[in-house]
């Protein structure tokens, strides 16, 4: 059997449609490229690809000085996905922001 992550460990980028084996590239530092829809697409920590055609100059770029998100772009990216996810965001005294960025943030730790 392999792991996914072990693979993406000698990987020079990460190209999905729609896959969150590009969160996985995330946390694993790889550059990620994508071509479809996504929760992540507009962070601004991934490169979008709206044409064909935009893909090669962006390659080249990996391949010379990729774009690598940061830990805490890639946590603040899980934390705002997540946060619809929450029990109840709005009860009283719950923090629910604090609650999810800590939850992935060991996540993340635990998956690097």
């Amino acid at each position: 059997t392999w792991d996914f992550g072990d693979l993406m460990a000698g990987c020079a980028g990460l190209l999905t449609v729609s896959s969150t084996a590009g969160v996985e590239g995330l946390i694993k530092e790889v550059p990620v490229v994508c071509l479809g829809e996504n929760f992540y697409r507009d962070e601004g920590i991934v490169y979008n690809i709206e044409y064909l055609f935009d893909l090669l100059p962006v390659l080249e770029e990996i391949l010379v000085e990729p774009m690598r998100a940061t830990r805490d772009q890639v946590v603040d990216m899980l934390a705002r996905a997540l946060y619809w996810c929450a029990p109840d965001p709005f009860v009283e005294g719950y923090d629910g922001a604090t609650y999810l960025t800590d939850g992935v943030r060991n996540l993340v730790e635990q998956r690097i």
